[in-house]
C-alpha cells in the first residue's frame, strides 16, 4: 500500500495539472497542535514528504481556499474535517487508492 501511495505522489508531482499548486493544506485557527499532529500522521503513516504538506493559520480554517488537491481543517471543536478533495486528479493519478479507501 505504501508503494502505491508513493506512485500516486510521484504521478501528482509530475503532472502538468498541478504546477505551482499546493498538494495538501491543513488549516487551523487556534489548534496548531492538531495541525502538527495531522502533518506527522500524514508523513509517518502515509509516507508523504513534509514539503507536500502546508500548514496555514487562518481566521476561518474550514473556508475553501484556492487550488489545493486536498484541504483539511481543524475546527474550533478540535475536529479534523475534509474540506476539499480534487477527486478527478486523484482518480486520474491513482484510481487504485480510491478503490481501496472507499470500502
Amino acid at each position: 500500500m505504501k508503494f502505491l501511495f508513493k506512485v500516486f505522489l510521484f504521478t501528482i508531482l509530475t503532472s502538468h495539472m498541478v504546477c505551482a499548486r499546493e498538494i495538501i493544506v491543513v488549516t487551523y485557527n487556534s489548534h496548531q497542535d492538531l495541525a502538527l499532529l495531522t502533518r506527522e500522521i500524514l508523513m509517518n503513516h502515509f509516507i508523504i514528504p513534509k514539503k507536500l504538506i502546508t500548514l496555514k493559520q487562518t481566521l476561518d480554517p474550514c473556508q475553501k481556499i484556492d487550488n489545493p488537491i486536498m484541504h483539511l481543517c481543524v475546527n474550533e471543536q478540535r475536529e479534523l474535517l475534509l474540506v476539499e478533495l480534487k477527486k478527478e486528479i486523484v482518480t486520474k493519478s491513482f484510481g487504485v487508492f480510491l478503490l481501496t479507501t472507499n470500502k
